[in-house]
């Protein structure tokens, strides 16, 4: 049987990942408690000696305790030390112990480690003078507390602009399902316990948990502007099959059988409880740039920015002439000025005259899996869903490829990108699921709400619309965050009166209707003179006389009428 021990390695020559060494049983570490070598993971297996090919030395494991070094600062461990790092091979791991008061000799520089890679140090974090060891370029450091607990730390001066990650984890997936089944195959699951204990159960009265699962924590010390860009945190996907794909989830479970801030019948107690499927936040200070009172895209802050760009389809990929092109490889094509995409249906080399491209080669697709996906498909299946003919026959009547030398080329879209949300609040079926808001503010705005003064429209778009509603909605116009206020002053299509109505205190004072006509608001003589602060110009349709009237210098008049139409 073999060891199998993990460490997580830094080369500049290839990149980094947590790398598995293999070594004799009797090779690997025996590791003490005062020693604090959390870090290596033992697991039996079987296995070769040693991964990284016969005839290199292996690494060496150093505890720096039994080479007479005292720790005390003294310039006396210097020797001693660059001694050992002189004699040490790539990958090795020196080990400093817990001692007391331990220190390292004040402004020491490591000597000897040139050329090395994989140079692993572990050690207390109530070391002194520690930071001397962020001399060693691009080494890790792995530091234990008293208590055991571990931090890693690495530092990189040098002009390298290699991407030098400080961990990979890399997860190959080629399962095939059966149908119908869709196995979770995970890469890495970081699960935390909060409000209970391995040997005690769940729903401890006394349990307060109070636990930050994962923390990402970056400090940007940077002072090259636009040259240099610091990302906490990046998910980064490709996708190139026909998977449903999300590139990041949040979700949020309750599964507690009490409801959100009411007393827990079973357990008797009282909850206070809020929830946040996320949040954002950000601290700092100073003013805007003054154009964003008017630009907003000429601010310097932006709390979400969604972009987009094109990719895929063979853009900016152009046609080239005795080329070999694979099977599904696409160009970029340009026809009467348009730019296409065509995919390559059969691989091969190209000819050396440019095609004749045009949108009309089409290669159809057909997949009785999924008859509704193209419209090549329903012609497949009858009304009961019955296959009608194979979709090689189908294929042979309809399908007309474009030919160069050996390769075929069908059309296969224009070149361009169409979103259809970026964001939308969506209805789960068949449950009594209800939303109060879904915008919704407290904050302060020193330019607008909302502001679409920038928004370009497509140029075939018939009206440039901002925001289209359903009818029945409203637009409410005088709430102040209170029962009282909501829905007095209200604009909206009423489709029962088939108007743009407006209403107050949900009586129409003014509607236009779908044929064009204007009705006012209407009022009996008694409750028109009854009106207070009336204004010049202020006109009502009287329903005792049947005739509209006007305020003017002080008093309604009957505006005359005369003649049928």
């Amino acid at each position: 049987m073999r060891g199998v021990f993990f460490v997580f390695s830094y080369q500049y020559d290839k990149f980094p990942m947590i790398e598995m060494n293999f070594a004799s049983k009797e090779s690997c570490l025996v590791m003490k408690k005062s020693q604090h070598i959390l870090f290596f993971l033992m697991v039996m297996a079987a296995s070769p000696a040693w991964a990284k090919g016969e005839g290199e030395l292996f690494p060496s494991y150093v505890n720096l305790q039994n080479y007479g070094i005292k720790f005390d600062g003294s310039d006396n461990d210097k020797a001693t030390l660059d001694a050992i790092f002189s004699s040490i091979n790539s990958g090795s791991i020196l080990s400093i112990p817990y001692v007391r008061n331990a220190t390292l000799p004040s402004g020491y520089s490591p000597q000897g480690t040139s050329g090395k890679t994989d140079l692993l140090i572990n050690f207390n974090n109530d070391l002194k003078n520690q930071s001397d060891f962020d001399n060693i370029d691009g080494y890790p450091k792995i530091q234990f507390d008293k208590n055991g607990v571990l931090s890693y730390k690495k530092s990189v001066s040098n002009n390298d602009k290699a991407i030098v990650p400080n961990v990979w984890l890399e997860y190959y997936n080629n399962h095939t399902s059966p149908p119908g089944q869709r196995p979770d195959h995970r890469n890495l699951v970081l699960m935390g316990h909060s409000g209970e204990s391995l040997g005690y159960p769940p729903n401890n009265p006394r349990a307060s948990g109070d636990t930050l699962n994962l923390e990402n924590i970056m400090r940007s010390m940077g002072r090259s502007g636009y040259g240099g860009f610091d990302i906490n945190s990046y998910n980064f996907m490709n996708r190139y099959g026909t998977n449903w794909v999300w590139n990041s989830i949040n979700q949020l479970n309750e599964l507690g059988n009490t409801p959100i801030h009411s007393t827990d019948k079973a357990l008797n107690d009282a909850s206070d409880t809020r929830e946040w499927v996320q949040e954002w936040d950000l601290s700092g200070f100073g003013p805007e740039e003054k154009c964003s009172y008017y630009n907003p895209s000429c601010g310097y802050r932006t709390g979400l920015l969604f972009s987009a760009w094109l990719t895929g389809g063979g853009v900016n990929r152009q046609w080239q002439p005795e080329h070999a092109y694979k099977l599904g490889e696409a160009i970029s094509v340009s026809v009467n000025g348009i730019d296409y995409s065509f995919i390559a249906t059969k691989e091969g080399i190209s000819g050396k005259k440019k095609p004749d491209w045009d949108i009309n080669f089409v290669v159809v697709g057909c997949d009785p899996r999924f008859p509704n996906s193209n419209t090549a498909h329903a012609t497949l299946l009858d009304s009961k869903g019955k296959l009608l003919e194979s979709c090689e026959d189908y294929k042979k009547k309809h399908d007309k490829p474009l030919y160069d030398g050996e390769v075929e080329w069908s059309f296969n879209s224009l070149i361009g990108l169409e979103i259809s949300n970026v964001i939308r609040l969506s209805q789960t079926d068949n449950q009594d699921i209800k939303y109060g808001t879904f915008l919704s503010s407290n904050a302060i705005f020193y330019n607008a709400i909302m502001d679409f003064s920038e928004a370009k429209f497509y140029k075939n778009s018939e009206y440039q619309t901002v925001l289209r509603t359903k009818p029945d909605t409203y637009i409410d116009f005088t709430a102040h965050a209170n029962l009282e206020t909501q829905n007095l002053h209200i604009l909206g299509y009423d489709s029962h009166e088939k108007s743009l109505s407006y209403k107050i205190n949900k009586q129409s004072v003014l509607k236009v209707k779908d044929d064009g006509g204007i009705v006012l608001n209407s009022a009996t003589r008694e409750e028109i003179k009854n009106i207070k602060n009336s204004e010049d110009g202020e006109i009502i349709f009287d329903k005792t006389d049947k005739i509209p009237v006007i305020f003017t210098k002080g008093k309604w008049l009957k505006i005359v009428v005369s003649g049928e139409l």
